[in-house]
């Protein structure tokens, strides 16, 4: 997906209410585990032992691939 096509999907789901509106403080990154995630941005798979940023909303966590989660950073400033 490219940046304007990703900068679209967060404003959409920024208005939905499906993602945080704001970064928030229970935060973790590093290389995706087995399990299959994917990224709350993109919707695209994070594969094994590519890099993730972690947040945990309400007990549920969500991901991020790491350009999308500076993308949606930029978006919530």
């Amino acid at each position: 997906m490219d940046e304007t096509a990703l900068r679209r999907e967060i404003g959409e789901k920024l208005a939905a209410g499906t993602l945080p509106r704001a970064p928030l403080s229970m935060m973790w990154a590093g290389p995706s585990s087995w399990k299959r995630k994917s990224c709350a941005v993109c919707d695209e798979r994070i594969v094994e032992g590519e890099t993730e940023i972690e947040y945990l909303v309400r007990c549920d966590p969500i991901y991020f691939h790491p350009r999308c989660h500076e993308l949606w950073l930029e978006a919530c400033s």
